[in-house]
C-alpha cells in the first residue's frame, strides 16, 4: 500500500506533522489509496482521558489542633494516596478577635497551638510535598468574619500566615455577593504571593434554594475565580427532596462551572464539592444528596467534555465518610474496584470537640 502512495503522501506518513491545516472537504480530489492514507494519517486524536486522582478532602481538626505522630502522618498520607486525594482541607477554623483561629467548644473559641499547627503541617510537607494542604478557615459571617473591621481581619492574616502552609482555604458562611468579598480575597491573594489562595465556593441559585446568601451568580463566581488559585464548588444543600432532580442539578451546574476561566486565561482550578453527611435538615436531605446522586451528576456533565482545569471531586468530609461511601467513591468516581484503606482519621489522635 505504501508504495501505491504518491511521494508527497509516503511522506505525510512518515511525518504526520505535515498534515495541512484545512479540512479534507476542500482539499483537491485525491486517488482513493491516497484518501485513505490522508485520513489514516491526519484524523485528530482522541482526547486522552482525564485522572480521576485529583480530588479534595474537608478533613477534621485533629490535623492542625492535636498533635500527631509520626505513625499518624504516615497512615494519613498513604490513605490520601491510596484514595486518590491530592488536595486536604484540614479544619483550622475561625478567628477569635485577636484574629487566632480555633474550634468552637460550646460558646467557647479554643485557640489552635501554632506550634502543634505547625509541626504537623511540616510533617506533612516532609511526607508528601505533592499533596497541597490548605487549612480551612474562615466562619460565620459577621460573627467571625466582619468585611468592616480591617484591623481584625489583618490580625487574622497575620496568624494564618505565620503558619508553614503552602496555601490557605477560606470558607465564610452564608455569604451574599458583594464588593468587599472580593475585596477581602485581593487581599489574602497579595500576602499569600505564590501560594494557593483556594475558596469554598456557592453554586448558582436553584428556582427551589434561590437565596441570595448562600448561592452566588456566575458571574460573581467567575470575579472570584480571576482573583483565586482553586474553588472548591459546594454542590449541595438545595432542598431537594429526591435524588433524580440532584443529580440533574450537580450536572448542570458542573456544565457551568466548566466555563470558568483556567489559570491560563487568569483563572483558577476547580473541584467540584459532593456530600457525604447526614444532617437532616432544611436545606439538606440526607436521602437525597447523597454521595452516589451528586458524584452521577458530575459524572454526567464530565462525560460529555472534561476540561483541563476542572479536576476532580471534593469530599464533605472525612469524618462523615464511612467505608461503604468511600466504596462509592471508588466505584462510581474513580472506576476502579474498592481500595482497602482505612478510614482518613482511623490513626489520628482523637479530637477534644465535634471536629
Amino acid at each position: 500500500m505504501f508504495l501505491l502512495a504518491r511521494g508527497d503522501d509516503r511522506a505525510l506518513l512518515r511525518n504526520p506533522s505535515s498534515c495541512p491545516d484545512v479540512h479534507p472537504a476542500t482539499m483537491p480530489p485525491l486517488p482513493p489509496i491516497a484518501a485513505l492514507l490522508f485520513t489514516l494519517a491526519c484524523a485528530p486524536e482522541p482526547p486522552a482521558p482525564r485522572s480521576r486522582d485529583h480530588n479534595a478532602l474537608w478533613a477534621r481538626r485533629v490535623w492542625l489542633h492535636e498533635p500527631q505522630d509520626d505513625a499518624a502522618i504516615e497512615a494519613l498520607v498513604t490513605t490520601l494516596r491510596a484514595r486518590g486525594v491530592t488536595r486536604l482541607y484540614p479544619f483550622l477554623g475561625p478567628p477569635d478577635p485577636t484574629g487566632r483561629p480555633g474550634w468552637r467548644d460550646g460558646g467557647t473559641l479554643r485557640p489552635v497551638d501554632p506550634a502543634v499547627a505547625a509541626t504537623n503541617l511540616r510533617r506533612l510537607a516532609e511526607r508528601a510535598p505533592e499533596l497541597g494542604v490548605h487549612p480551612w478557615t474562615g466562619g460565620v459571617y459577621e460573627r467571625d468574619i466582619d468585611l468592616n473591621d480591617g484591623p481584625r481581619l489583618q490580625r487574622w492574616m497575620d496568624e494564618v500566615l505565620a503558619l508553614p502552609i503552602e496555601g490557605v482555604q477560606l470558607n465564610v458562611e452564608p455569604m451574599p455577593e458583594q464588593p468587599a468579598y472580593l475585596e477581602l480575597l485581593r487581599a489574602w491573594k497579595a500576602r499569600l504571593g505564590d501560594r494557593t489562595l483556594s475558596v469554598a465556593a456557592y453554586p448558582p441559585p436553584t428556582p427551589l434554594h434561590p437565596f441570595p446568601d448562600v448561592h452566588w451568580s456566575l458571574a460573581f463566581i467567575r470575579e472570584v475565580c480571576l482573583i483565586a488559585d482553586e474553588l472548591a464548588v459546594m454542590a449541595y444543600d438545595t432542598a431537594l427532596a429526591e435524588p433524580q432532580p440532584y443529580t440533574a442539578l450537580v450536572a448542570e451546574w458542573t456544565r457551568a462551572l466548566a466555563t470558568l476561566p483556567p489559570p491560563e486565561e487568569g483563572g483558577c482550578l476547580i473541584w467540584i464539592g459532593v456530600p457525604a453527611y447526614e444532617d437532616d435538615v432544611g436545606w439538606h436531605r440526607p436521602d437525597a444528596e447523597t454521595l452516589a446522586a451528586g458524584i452521577t451528576g458530575v459524572n454526567r456533565a464530565l462525560d460529555e467534555a472534561w476540561p483541563a482545569h476542572v479536576r476532580g471531586v471534593a469530599l464533605y468530609a472525612s469524618w462523615t465518610l464511612d467505608a461503604e461511601e468511600w466504596a462509592t467513591y471508588d466505584a462510581d468516581w474513580r472506576r476502579r474496584s474498592p481500595v482497602s484503606a482505612p478510614l482518613i482519621d482511623e490513626a489520628a489522635a482523637p479530637p477534644a470537640g465535634r471536629r
